[in-house]
C-alpha cells in the first residue's frame, strides 16, 4: 500500500524539504509554555561549563566482559540528553547562547568511533561475532546509531547558517559522518533483522523498525539532495514500515506493553506523520482501521495516573508524549483519542522528554499546545475492551479512580519482549496496583540472551498462572493460550481461555480453563480455573503476586494500599501463603519500591480434576 502511494506521489515531491518552522520564526517558539522554556534552558544553562566523560574502551567492553549495560548507557544517554537540550534551548531563547555547545557535540560526535551502544554491536550482517569493541569500518545502524545522527540533521536544519558562520567544515564533516554511518549502510543492507528483508522465521519485528525507520527518515528528507537517491531509499524504508505495519495484528495491541508502544505505534505514527506531509497528503493510510486501533491501544491500557497495564517487558508507569497522541488521534478523527492526549497533556508536569524520544515530539508538543489546553471533549475511558488478535482484555467497573479494575490475557510465549505469562492478569483498586505483574528488571546480557528465562521476572512461577506438578510454562511460538473467547452481557464482561497448551507433558495437565471476569453489578473481579489431570496430586499451586503485604486469615486475603483495601475470597480447596521479595533491582525498586510479595494458593488434597473460584472485592 505504501509503496503504491509513494510511486503515485513521487512527482510531487518538494526539491527540499522543511518539516519545522526555522529559529527565525518567533511566532511558533514563542508558544511554549513558561515551565517548557525554564525546563530546557535551565538544563542546558548547568550543561554549559559541564565536561563530558570520555566514552573510554574499557567502559564498552563492560558488555562483553560482565554483561552490565548500564555503566556505558549510563555516559551514553547524558551525552544524547545533553545535546537534544541544548538544541531546544537555542530554538526556544534564540539568542545564540548555546551555539558553541550544539558545535562541541557535533564535533564530539563527529570524533566518536560509534554511535551505537555495547548491547547493539550485533545487528544484521555483523551478528555472527559478538566483538568486545565496535568496528570503525562496518558502522551499525541501530536504535542508537539513528537517534544521534536524527539529532543531529536537525541541529544541522535549524542552525547550519549559524554554525557556518563559525566554520563551514562543521556542516560539511557532519553530513558526511551522518551519509558514512546512517544513509550508506541503510542503503546497501538487507540483512538487519529489524528492516524486516530477511524472511519469515528469521525476523520478530518489534519497536526497532519504526523507531530507526522514523530517525532515517527525517535525515533523509532533510539531508539527501539527490533525488533519485532519495526516492530509491524512500522505496526501501516504506517496503520495511508496511513489512512491520503488516507485522501489527488487526486490533492494534502492542505485545511489547505500553511502555514500547511510545516506540511501537507512535514511531510508526511518526514515520507516517512525515510521509504525508513530505508528499503533500497523498501518501495517507490514517483511513485503514488498523491504524486506527494502533492508536487507540495506549489510552485503553491506561489504567489511571501514569499506570499502564504491563504484560511482557513494559514497566507499570509509561509516559509518551501528550502531543503526540493527540495528533495521532486528530490524524483519525478519533476524539477520545484526542480528548486522552489532551488529558494527559492538562494533567502532566512540563518535562523536558528530549532524553527520550528527540526533540520532534517536543517541537511538536509547541505547535499543538493551545490548541491540547482548549480541547473541550472529555476522555471516557472504555469499559470493556477486547483485542482478539492480540488476546488481551481491559476492563473497568467505573471510573479511573473509583472501582476495580482487570486486564487478562492469552497470547503465547513467544511474543516480543516475551514473559512466559498466558493467563496472567491483573487487578487495581480505585486506581492504585494490588494484584500485579512485576514486569523487567534492569536490562543485562542475558536478557536477550537463551538465559532469558533464567531471570526469575520473565518466568511463569512469579505470574498470575497455575504451576502444576512444578512444571512451569515454556517459551515459544507454540506455547500458547487455546480456545481464547470473550463475552460482555447483563453487567458482566468475561475473558476465557485455556492455558494447557503453555505447559510441558510433564505438568500432567489435559485442560486448564481459566476466565477472567468483571461484575460491574457487584463490582467484583472472579477468576474461575476448571482443570483435568493425567492422574492425582498434591502439587497445584496458583500465583498471585501483590504490591501490598497480604494479610491471610483462612480463605479471605486482605490488601490494603494507601487507604484502598481489597478483599480476595478464595476456595477451601486451596490454602494461602506468601512470601517477601526484597527488590534488589534498581528498575524494580523504580517502579514498586523495596518489597513485592508472592501469595501461592496451594491444594490441601490430591485430585485429577477441580475447580478454583477466586474473588476480588473493594472493601
Amino acid at each position: 500500500m505504501l509503496l503504491n502511494l509513494l510511486e503515485e506521489a513521487r512527482d510531487s515531491f518538494p526539491a527540499s524539504y522543511s518539516p519545522f518552522p526555522p529559529a527565525s520564526d518567533r511566532s511558533f517558539w514563542d508558544k511554549a509554555s513558561d515551565e517548557f522554556k525554564e525546563s530546557f534552558i535551565s538544563e542546558a544553562e548547568n550543561n554549559l561549563d559541564k565536561d563530558f566523560p570520555v566514552m573510554k574502551a574499557s567502559r564498552f567492553m563492560e558488555y562483553h566482559r560482565t554483561g552490565n549495560r548500564t555503566g556505558y548507557q549510563k555516559y551514553f544517554g547524558e551525552r544524547r540528553r545533553a545535546l537534544n537540550t541544548a538544541i531546544m534551548a537555542e530554538l526556544i531563547e534564540n539568542k545564540g547562547r548555546f551555539i558553541d555547545q550544539i558545535i562541541d557535540f557535533i564535533w564530539m560526535y563527529c570524533e566518536m568511533t560509534t554511535w551505537i551502544i555495547p548491547a547493539h554491536n550485533s545487528v544484521g550482517g555483523m551478528k555472527h561475532n559478538r566483538l568486545p569493541l565496535p568496528d570503525p569500518d562496518n558502522p551499525i545502524v541501530a536504535l542508537m546509531s539513528a537517534d544521534i545522527a536524527a539529532s543531529l540533521t536537525l541541529a544541522y536544519y535549524f542552525f547550519k547558517d549559524k554554525i557556518d558562520e563559525v566554520s563551514p567544515q562543521i556542516c560539511l564533516r557532519l553530513k558526511e559522518e551522518i551519509n558514512r554511518r546512517i544513509l550508506r549502510p541503510y542503503r546497501n543492507h538487507t540483512d538487519y533483522w529489524w528492516m524486516g528483508f530477511m524472511g519469515v522465521g528469521n525476523e520478530q519485528l518489534n519497536n526497532w523498525n519504526p523507531w530507526i525507520n522514523s530517525n532515517v527518515l527525517i535525515i533523509l528528507l532533510i539531508l539527501e539532495q539527490n533525488k533519485e537517491e532519495r526516492y530509491y531509499q524512500l522505496t526501501k524504508l516504506t517496503e520495511s514500515l508496511q513489512k512491520y505495519i503488516n507485522s501489527y495484528p488487526e486490533d492494534g495491541g502492542c505485545d511489547e506493553g505500553p511502555g514500547y508502544w511510545g516506540r511501537a505505534g507512535a514511531s510508526a505514527f511518526e514515520c507516517l506523520d512525515l510521509l504525508y506531509d513530505f508528499s503533500g497528503g497523498k501518501i495517507d493510510i490514517f483511513s485503514s482501521e488498523k491504524i486506527k486501533n494502533m492508536c487507540r491501544f495506549i489510552h485503553r491500557a491506561h489504567i489511571a495516573d501514569k499506570y499502564f497495564v504491563n504484560f511482557a517487558d513494559a514497566g507499570p508507569k509509561a509516559f509518551t508524549s501528550p502531543a503526540l497522541i493527540y495528533r495521532f488521534g486528530k490524524f483519525i478523527g478519533d476524539e477520545n483519542c484526542m480528548a486522552f492526549g489532551s488529558y494527559l497533556y492538562k494533567n502532566a508536569n512540563n518535562q523536558n522528554t528530549a532524553s527520550s524520544f528527540g526533540i520532534i515530539r517536543s517541537i511538536h508538543e509547541i505547535g499543538v499546545r493551545n490548541e491540547m489546553l482548549e480541547f473541550k471533549g472529555e476522555y471516557l475511558p472504555e469499559k470493556s475492551v477486547f483485542l482478539p488478535q492480540t488476546e488481551v482484555a481491559f476492563l473497568r467497573s467505573s471510573g479511573m479512580y473509583d472501582g476495580i479494575y482487570v486486564a487478562a490475557k492469552g497470547g503465547n510465549n513467544f511474543e516480543n519482549h516475551n514473559h512466559n505469562d498466558v493467563g496472567n492478569f491483573i487487578v487495581y483498586g480505585n486506581g492504585k496496583p494490588f494484584i500485579i505483574d512485576a514486569g523487567a528488571m534492569e536490562y543485562t546480557r542475558k536478557t536477550f540472551s537463551p538465559q532469558r528465562y533464567e531471570i526469575w521476572t520473565n518466568c511463569s512461577h512469579w505470574h498470575n498462572v497455575p504451576e502444576v506438578n512444578g512444571a512451569r510454562q515454556l517459551c515459544g511460538r507454540e506455547h500458547r493460550a487455546t480456545n481464547t473467547s470473550f463475552s460482555d452481557s447483563d453487567g458482566i464482561a468475561s475473558f476465557r481461555t485455556e492455558l494447557q497448551v503453555s505447559y510441558p507433558e510433564t505438568s500432567g495437565i489435559k485442560k486448564w480453563e481459566r476466565s477472567v471476569s468483571l461484575d460491574s453489578t457487584e463490582s467484583a473481579v472472579i477468576v474461575f480455573d476448571v482443570f483435568a489431570l493425567e492422574y492425582e496430586t498434591e502439587d497445584i499451586c496458583l500465583t498471585m503476586m501483590t504490591l501490598p503485604k497480604p494479610r491471610i486469615n483462612g480463605n479471605r486475603i486482605i490488601l490494603e494500599n494507601d487507604g484502598t483495601s481489597m478483599e480476595i475470597l478464595t476456595d477451601d480447596l486451596f490454602e494461602a501463603e506468601f512470601e517477601t521479595i526484597i527488590t534488589d533491582d534498581l528498575k524494580l525498586t523504580k517502579d514498586w519500591g523495596e518489597h513485592l510479595y508472592r501469595i501461592s494458593l496451594k491444594i490441601n488434597k490430591a485430585v485429577s480434576a477441580g475447580s478454583c473460584r477466586i474473588v476480588f472485592r473493594l472493601i
